[in-house]
């Protein structure tokens, strides 16, 4: 994946946890209820970094544990149907 590719995930990812943002705002306006506008946006940064941040992080983890298997069993003549 090309740094445009993971800008464009990244940016997909950020806009669903805008969509659900909206969501969970959209229901406060009807029922005249006092907001805590502190707990909702602490919950929405939260979700934002987990949704990106950590994801990304993730990725990278399996997609070195896969390369380096393949490395290894490439240079050792590993050969398994999986």
């Amino acid at each position: 994946m090309d740094k445009y590719e993971n800008k464009i995930n990244t940016n997909l990812m950020m806009l669903e946890t805008l969509v659900d943002l909206k969501g969970a705002m959209d229901g406060f306006g009807t029922n005249q209820k006092p907001v805590d506008i502190k707990d909702i946006f602490g919950r929405f940064i939260t979700d934002l970094f987990s949704s990106v941040f950590l994801s990304q992080n993730v990725k990278e983890f399996f997609m070195k544990v896969v390369s380096d298997t393949v490395a290894y069993q490439e240079k050792h003549d590993v050969y398994r149907e999986d």
